[in-house]
């Protein structure tokens, strides 16, 4: 995939944290945790998503070595700085890193972008016809258990449960 970042639309995110909350503080979905959820909020889990960040290198650090961590990704991304694709993480409780010394650009405006890839497909429908935590069959075929265990089998790595709730709007 190249780096197609649009350039619109942009909300603020704060990172950490998460999408859902972040289209939440700009009022493009209704609160999260109080009565009836946001219909659009599976719509949220369906979609790739963009983050971006410039930040500027003081020039002191010029020829030194430059390190980007990230302390986790939900749950797959790709990453770039300057438009150079950096690499890629896949794994929502795993810290990775990037040495940018060769990529960064010293007493200039550096262009961070990472893409955040959707939910994958196989899940949309446990997302979608779960009734949650307190469901009477957790277990059944689209119980949340069943969510869960599938999410963990099919991304092959930690995946907190709460994560799948509050997708689900729980």
């Amino acid at each position: 995939m190249s780096a197609r970042i649009p350039a619109a639309g942009w909300i603020h995110a704060q990172v950490p944290g998460n999408i859902q909350g972040d289209l939440e503080s700009a009022h493009a979905l209704r609160p999260l945790w109080y009565g009836a959820t946001d219909t659009n909020l599976y719509e949220v889990a369906r979609k790739d998503w963009w983050y971006r960040k410039d930040f500027v290198v003081p020039v002191a650090y010029a020829g030194k070595r430059l390190t980007l961590v990230f302390d986790g990704v939900d749950e797959r991304c790709d990453v770039w700085l300057n438009g150079c694709k950096l690499g890629a993480n896949a794994g929502m409780f795993r810290r990775f890193e990037f040495d940018i010394s060769e990529a960064s650009k010293s007493g200039q405006t550096n262009h961070l972008a990472v893409w955040i890839a959707r939910m994958p497909e196989e899940l949309v429908p446990l997302l979608i016809n779960s009734d949650g935590p307190g469901e009477k069959n957790p277990f059944g075929q689209y119980g949340f258990m069943t969510g869960v265990n599938k999410t963990r089998e099919l991304l092959k790595d930690l995946k907190n449960p709460w994560e799948f709730s509050a997708t689900i709007g729980l």
